[in-house]
């Protein structure tokens, strides 16, 4: 397996070749033909037994989603995202309500007491309002809003206690260490490009997504810059597969299409981390924690099958150490599936 290290340098130096790489986005006709009437729903699932099968680290999350057209949009929604819209001056065509759920274990999960140099238990409910504005056929921003709860309260011990007990794993006995009940948030920003590297005449199309943006908040505080090299067809339906914050998404936008399209893609993700509640523990009372690391790489590939309106991809993960005690990189694997009506 690659080390840290080469993982680093690989992501400093395809960042660093976006600029020369990516064309200029094209403007036309796209633009509206990636809005069309209708909305969209999405389920990711990540697990770590998606990859090695080790409860540890990130171990589980899961995100529900639907996205419809701004206007057609409850006005309770419009009114929520007046702000975060009015901030990131954003005139957005859709807007979308997630929740979502996340697990966060040590990788010793029969001890009664979470080792102090591992991850602290954590679990993680939250809710996100998202608005999209596309400017162009090849440029898309997001905005999100994330509110939640983390510590006993999330239900992180009942449900990883369940499926354990359900599937007859290890019981997981340290969760009396878990992180404690503490209201959260962050406002994250994210935009993405398309840009052809294939020419037209090709039968398989290939395109580069770079992406860069960053969040603020009590969850999370972080800088991060990525780019996703695809191959295949129906490049032009979607900017990638939805994932799980703080991952490099694609958003969940695709476009309903006849016939099937098959394409691959492999990305790598930077992050510069200010804040992360999970390892620096809560913010206004003393409890298990662990010493972050200011800079976080990450390495994924994966295949997309779109067939008409539905959307289905796999993700496999490789994030480089998030702690100075980490022993070594995490792998895991995201399932998701949207479908655009």
């Amino acid at each position: 397996m690659p080390s840290t290290t080469m993982m680093l340098r690989w992501v400093g130096f395809l960042l660093g070749s976006v600029a020369a790489a990516a064309p200029a986005a094209a403007q036309g006709a796209a633009q509206d033909r990636f809005w069309p009437a209708g909305g969209a729903v999405s389920f990711v699932a990540e697990n770590d037994a998606f990859a090695d099968g080790n409860d540890r680290n990130y171990t589980s999350g899961v995100l529900a989603s639907m996205l419809v057209e701004h206007d057609a949009a409850p006005r309770w929604l419009q009114w929520l995202g007046r702000e975060p819209a009015r901030l990131f001056n954003l005139e957005p065509q859709s807007v979308g309500f997630a929740v979502g759920h996340t697990l966060y274990t040590p990788e010793d999960i029969a001890a009664d007491i979470a080792p102090p140099d591992q991850h602290p238990y954590a679990g993680w409910a939250y809710a996100t309002l998202s608005l999209f504005a596309v400017k162009g056929p090849d440029r898309l921003d997001q905005a999100d809003l994330t509110i939640g709860v983390v510590g006993p309260l999330a239900g992180g011990e009942w449900v990883q206690t369940e499926w354990h007990d359900m599937l007859r794993a290890v019981e997981p006995r340290g969760w009396s260490s878990q992180l404690e009940n503490e209201a959260a948030f962050a406002i994250d920003y994210e935009r993405r490009h398309r840009g052809r590297l294939c020419p037209e005449r090709w039968v398989v199309g290939c395109d580069l997504v770079p992406s860069f943006g960053g969040a603020l908040g009590t969850l999370r505080a972080e800088a991060r810059v990525g780019v996703t090299f695809r191959a295949g067809g129906g490049l032009e339906n979607d900017f990638g597969p939805p994932r799980i914050r703080p991952a490099l998404a694609g958003g969940g936008l695709t476009v309903e299409q006849p016939g099937a399209r098959v394409y691959s893609f492999v990305g790598v993700y930077g992050r510069a981390v200010g804040r992360n509640l999970f390892l620096d523990g809560n913010s206004f009372e003393e409890g298990p924690r662990v010493e972050r690391k200011p800079l976080v790489g990450e390495l994924q590939a994966g295949l997309v099958l779109q067939f008409r309106g539905l959307q289905l991809s796999y993700t496999f993960v490789r994030r480089t150490e998030e702690f100075q005690t980490q022993t070594e990189p995490q792998q895991f694997g995201a399932f998701a599936l949207a479908h655009r009506w």
